[in-house]
């Protein structure tokens, strides 16, 4: 094969770099797709299908005055309930003690009355009327006690009702908000347009709302557009297709057979129509009809080939060397998926030890913000966000639920990780964490761009001191040009933000060179791991490259 091209099919946009081996030196170029709406060329192609007006389906850069539009028929908000809380009852006035009757005197008439009256107060009486005294006391703080609990008992009452008050509040006004936003979807049309389907034939059929047509279908077409577009700029059969998957490692023959399958299915749809023009002029009824799609078992013979997301945004990192910390973590932020790996550098020896993938990704935060603004689609809610103009409150408290989604992730993965290098060396747990603090988390992918989704901060227990948590991979970078390091690039005008979502894309175009180490060997792996502060040999990365 004279190319080798890297297929980051994605939930948000689609990139492919393609390596071309007809040079001593490889040379590398991501493709550029027209965009016919500005007469602009893009590296990046939009995941959208859309059908027009005039029944033909149009893919990536599409125009919206031209869609075939539908009533949005989305159910009318209804409001929270907001259950009264049950007050107390206040506590009945105490039973006080009774006191004694008075001791009857002997009555006297005349003159001895008066002279009784001047005689001491006999011993019976003085007691009589001291126990008087002392439940008179004893009723006094039967009394106050009454009145406290009752204070207290008013006291919890009204603060259950403020806080009623003002999450009622709370919902009078989301409500409102919500039906606002819904009597504006109402006003208007929605373009059939397809998005979000690499991530629901992959990850999750949740985020499908097509009861037309089934993912995997558009998946096909849109997979036929690439591979006319693939075939004008390189020749039929000239190269191999490299296409990164959303899996663990250990899932990884799984997730091909379902990616060959689509491709090989968009392949046969290609031989139909011969050309992009007959392509692109077919209708959406004819394709529907055409379309095949069964799950097939993968040809290794084929030109086809898969990688993990994750090992695909590793290979970039660890080719030219300027991460050397022994032990670091890449994290992969994308639209449907969080993918995280785990790679091993010790003077030049280069392995991935693991990847995970987390069906988490910008789409969950999105998803999270749309609980409380129901009316409000994916779409809606992707464009306010890149335009800033979502509820601030709300779209932080979604960051916040995905970041903590992905640190249990990330934090569960170091664990099993120190807890196997723990038991293959002969060094404390508490040594192998103070070195990982040092090492390096790396960030690429499209969710990496904003600086609030890149506060994840992976951690574990302090084996010294088992109450507390210890900070992991404290040192942060975000993949670049600089750091992937790419040479012999045919594209002049890319900006350099871009290549943390080329990033992916690239590393799926570089040949396999790289070790990956299966999930049994990783014991063995990590047995020659050494904190950073005994290293020799190994050179510090130079922060001017």
């Amino acid at each position: 094969m004279n190319y080798i091209v890297g297929l980051d099919f994605g939930t948000h946009q689609t990139k492919i770099c393609i390596e071309d081996t007809t040079n001593v030196q490889p040379i590398y170029e991501f493709l550029e797709f027209t965009n016919s709406l500005n007469n602009t060329q893009s590296v990046i192609l939009p995941s959208i299908v859309q059908i027009n007006k005039d029944g033909r389906v149009s893919y990536g850069f599409v125009d919206t005055t031209k869609a075939l539009c539908f009533v949005d028929n989305s159910t009318k908000p209804t409001k929270a309930e907001n259950r009264y809380p049950l007050m107390e009852g206040l506590l009945p006035e105490p039973k006080y003690i009774q006191k004694p009757k008075e001791p009857q005197r002997e009555k006297q008439v005349g003159y001895l009355a008066i002279l009784a009256s001047l005689l001491p107060e006999s011993r019976e009486h003085a007691a009589w009327r001291g126990r008087c005294q002392l439940i008179e006391q004893e009723n006094q703080k039967l009394k106050q006690a009454w009145e406290h609990a009752n204070s207290e008992i008013d006291r919890r009452n009204k603060e259950r009702h403020a806080s009623w008050e003002l999450k009622q509040q709370e919902i009078d006004e989301l409500y409102d908000l919500q039906l606002s936003e819904w009597e504006k979807s109402q006003q208007k049309k929605r373009p059939y347009r397809y998005r979000y389907f690499k991530q629901a034939t992959f990850v999750s059929k949740q985020v499908w709302s097509h009861a037309d047509v089934s993912p995997e279908i558009i998946s096909i077409w849109y997979l036929t557009y690439v591979r006319f577009l693939l075939d004008q700029r390189l020749g039929k059969d000239s190269y191999l297709v490299r296409m990164g998957v959303p899996c663990a490692a250990m899932d990884l023959d799984a997730f091909t057979n379902r990616a060959y399958s689509l491709w090989y299915a968009a392949g046969e749809l290609q031989e139909l129509y011969v050309s992009l023009e007959d392509f692109l002029n077919a209708s959406y009824e004819d394709l529907k009809l055409h379309t095949k799609y069964k799950n097939i078992s993968y040809d290794e013979t084929s030109n086809f080939d898969t990688r993990t997301e994750a090992q695909a945004g590793l290979f970039p990192v660890i080719s030219n060397g300027k991460i050397q910390t022994p032990v670091n973590l890449l994290m992969d932020i994308g639209g449907g998926t969080t993918d995280i790996g785990v790679f091993h550098n010790l003077n030049g020896e280069l392995k991935i030890l693991e990847t995970i993938s987390i069906p988490k990704g910008l789409n969950f935060i999105f998803e999270e913000y749309q609980k409380k603004h129901q009316s409000l689609t994916l779409e809606d809610i992707q464009d306010k966000f890149s335009h800033g103009t979502l509820v601030r409150a709300d779209i932080e408290s979604s960051i916040s639920t995905f970041i903590g989604e992905v640190q249990t992730a990330a934090d569960k993965l170091a664990s099993y990780l120190i807890l196997l290098m723990r038991n293959n060396q002969n060094l404390e747990a508490g040594r192998i964490t103070d070195a990982l603090a040092k090492d390096y988390l790396v960030y690429c992918g499209g969710g990496s761009l904003y600086e609030k989704i890149r506060n994840v901060k992976v951690s574990c227990m302090d084996f010294r001191n088992t109450r507390y948590r210890v900070t992991l991979f404290t040192e942060k970078r975000v993949v670049d040009k600089s750091l992937i390091g790419i040479r012999n690039i045919r594209n002049r005008s890319i900006p350099k933000e871009l290549f943390t979502i080329l990033a992916t894309s690239y590393g799926l175009s570089l040949a396999d060179n790289w070790q990956i180490e299966e999930a049994s060997n990783i014991q063995n792996t990590l047995g020659i791991y050494v904190p950073k502060e005994e290293r020799t040999n190994v050179p510090e990365r130079n922060d001017d490259d």
